[in-house]
């Protein structure tokens, strides 16, 4: 029966086929209301990612800030399409791989499929386990935020940034922060997450950015870019 399944999984690989830059990303970047930023994503006729496509929320490297106007993309472009090439590249490659591991499955050779299966060694239990505290502090933070409890919000969401500075760019964490430092009356704290928020969050929220942006114009700032065009930048990969 494992057989057959993992037989059948290879087929699927097989008519497929590879992937490509512009198959996966698109043939430009374009801005994306719902990330307020530019994006790479497959050619959908919208200006938002598809739910659940993949999709690279372009920065300036040196910042961290999002790209916002097409000069900044024309600038930041060249190094972003590298890496969009070498992420379908590496795919590809295991792609290749699976394949070339086929015939083991016929004889009996246990083959291990990429996402399909994890090894449980104690260093990655350790390591789950860390992860599952910080996103518990993370989601307890924001829920005392909600609650009104501002204090106790901001503490909690300090500590899981601390521990894990990607939340700030793959979670809500830095809006919640904020919100806590805006009904403390600590407005220069609560502007600087705010504005992080906005300009560095790579997650598909409008309601999200919304909020922050209020927040910010009741405490006299505004996060408004002026650009000279947010119009697509077209792409030219290597392969065409």
């Amino acid at each position: 029966m494992a057989e057959r399944i993992l037989l059948s999984l290879l087929l699927t690989f097989v008519v497929a086929g590879c992937a490509t830059p512009h198959g996966r990303w698109g043939h430009e970047a374009r801005y994306a209301p719902a990330v307020r930023g530019y994006v790479l994503t497959a050619d959908n006729g919208s200006d938002d990612p598809t739910e659940g496509a993949p999709t690279l929320v372009l920065t300036d490297p040196v910042t961290g800030d999002k790209l916002q106007c097409q000069e900044q993309v024309a600038r930041w472009i060249a190094p972003h399409q590298d890496h969009a090439e070498a992420l379908v590249h590496d795919e590809n490659l295991e792609l290749a791989g699976v394949l070339a591991m086929a015939p083991l499955v016929g004889a009996g050779v246990y083959l291990a499929l990429p996402g399909l299966a994890l090894v449980g060694t104690g260093s990655l239990g350790r390591d789950i386990a860390g992860s599952r505290d910080v996103a518990d502090v993370h989601a307890e933070g924001e829920a005392h935020v909600r609650r009104r409890r501002y204090d106790e919000g901001r503490l909690l969401l300090e500590r899981a940034l601390v521990r894990d500075p990607g939340l700030a760019q793959h979670t809500t964490a830095l809006l919640y922060l904020g919100i806590a430092y805006a009904e403390l009356d600590r407005e220069d704290e609560a502007t600087r997450a705010l504005e992080a928020f906005v300009r560095r969050a790579a997650i598909r929220d409008v309601k999200a950015y919304r909020t922050a942006e209020r927040w910010l114009k009741v405490l006299g700032h505004d996060v408004h870019v002026d650009c000279r065009s947010q119009s697509p930048y077209p792409l030219r990969w290597s392969e065409t």
